[in-house]
């Protein structure tokens, strides 16, 4: 039996193609040295099996593959498979395992967005992009963490993810993409790596749960809006040697704006504030500027 052959049989498990009729959708790829490989291409289902097994030998699980496939409830990749494509299983509101092969390498742009019954994701080591929105609106997941490859937090990845209480970001991440949290209304705290230089706008807007947030001093930006809304923040620190350059982007408007219970905000003595600017009506009890030695210089 061919591999093709082998990899439609897989799919065809069950009474998935006499109930649905699964198209022929895998085909045979050439990559520029003239070596093969396989791919799920766009199926244009709107119902499946409630498990799905992809073949050993599929190396691309292509866009929209899955979408919107409302019976599937657990998918398992094998570790042939490299890149999953843009929507792949975008809208698989019953999707609640994935089992996910060591080896693969990229998670499109909104794979698995609108997944509301995936409560936790395990990715593997080999990972090491994750495309804007690949997660947004799983309003099931509780954990997540990213693999150490990952050097940036992409747009939206986790948006309105509402029941999520634990995320960890590793050490080397080094930009948190806009909106990357926004609406996560469950997490109560999260750890900002010493390797992030860049927040931009809206990355952790509307957390109401988040209680307090240290941004390391190699964070030399935070966009508009990057903490608007988050009205259970209390306590902020923003280490001595953060925001010390330039905001080349020019944004740095309505950070903590919303933030109405705020209580202490400790800042580098040379940052250039303005309390209307970061605050707006939410200004905190205690404004504290520090030094280079961290310690206390003036209490506003």
């Amino acid at each position: 039996m061919t591999l093709k052959a082998k990899i439609l049989a897989a799919l065809d498990k069950g009474d998935y193609k006499v109930e649905y009729g699964l198209p022929r959708n895998v085909s045979l790829k050439k990559r520029a040295d003239g070596t093969e490989y396989y791919v799920i291409a766009p199926s244009g289902l709107t119902s499946a099996p409630e498990h799905v097994d992809i073949a050993e030998g599929v190396e691309w699980i292509g866009d929209m593959a899955f979408y919107s496939c409302r019976n599937l409830k657990s998918v398992t990749i094998p570790s042939s498979v490299k890149r999953i494509g843009a929507c792949a299983f975008g809208e698989c509101q019953n999707l609640a395992v994935v089992n996910f092969g060591e080896g693969l390498e990229t998670i499109s742009n909104r794979a698995f967005d609108g997944c509301r019954a995936l409560n936790e994701v395990k990715l593997p080591s080999s990972v090491s992009a994750i495309g804007g929105a690949a997660f947004r609106d799983c309003t099931s997941l509780i954990r997540f963490s990213f693999p150490d490859r990952i050097k940036t937090i992409s747009h939206a990845v986790l948006c309105d993810c509402k029941a999520l209480l634990h995320v960890e970001i590793p050490e080397g991440v080094t930009v948190i993409e806009r909106a990357a949290f926004i609406g996560c209304t469950n997490l109560k705290e999260i750890t900002i790596p010493s390797s992030v230089e860049c927040i931009q706008r809206n990355a952790f807007a509307e957390c109401t749960s988040l209680e307090s947030i240290k941004i390391p001093a190699s964070v030399q930006e935070i966009g508009s809006c990057a903490f608007e809304g988050c009205t259970t923040l209390r306590n902020v620190t923003i280490e001595y040697g953060a925001l010390k350059k330039p905001c080349e982007s020019g944004e740095c408007e309505r950070v903590f704006w919303g933030c109405i219970n705020l209580e202490r905000v400790a800042l580098p003595c040379y940052c250039d504030y303005k309390a209307n600017k970061w605050f707006g009506d939410a200004l905190p009890h205690e404004i504290v500027l520090l030094d280079d030695s961290a310690e206390k210089i003036k209490t506003c």
